[in-house]
């Protein structure tokens, strides 16, 4: 079954009293604030000036940036400049002033199939810590079967702490 795109429904007094999103400068080129806002690929509205609005250039992992003429868009972070405005927050909720819409494609609310992605609540997360004791385990192994190992890691690292 085909659903069309569902938009919230904005008017809402949890989307009205909501503050608006709050931004951080970047501190370097190619570097993010502390507690940026890691995008998904779901549609992600900002609270800006008092209206709910899409960013530009939707992407997964990156960062929302609030350029100098007002517009709003994402940008991986290797692309942030010093200075510009990143959106910061954890939460996808909206009370922090950013929303992500995880059941915009699931059809009528009565329809949903539960299974949409949650922030830190479902089984895979991309803020959501993972077993470093196992995975510390494995590598030991690797080594000691004289394997080598690659590390490829983004925002969740950032998002679980890891320094």
């Amino acid at each position: 079954m085909q659903h069309a795109y569902r938009a919230p429904d904005l008017t809402q007094s949890r989307f009205t009293d909501a503050p608006d999103a709050v931004f951080a400068p970047a501190p370097a080129d190619g570097v993010l604030p502390e507690d940026f806002f890691s995008t998904s690929n779901l549609p992600t509205y900002v609270k800006r000036s008092g209206i709910w609005t899409l960013p530009l250039e939707p992407r997964m992992d990156s960062a929302i940036v609030l350029e100098d003429d007002g517009t709003l868009r994402i940008r991986e972070g290797r692309y942030v400049l010093a200075g510009q405005r990143i959106a910061t927050g954890m939460a996808e909720d909206g009370s922090g002033g950013i929303f992500v819409n995880g059941g915009g494609f699931l059809g009528e609310p009565h329809e949903g199939s539960g299974e949409e992605f949650q922030f830190m609540s479902s089984n895979v997360s991309r803020e959501k810590p993972v077993d470093y004791e196992n995975i510390a385990q494995l590598m030991r192994d690797e080594r000691d079967r004289g394997g080598h190992i690659v590390w490829v890691v983004g925002p969740a690292v950032l998002h679980s702490r890891g320094r």
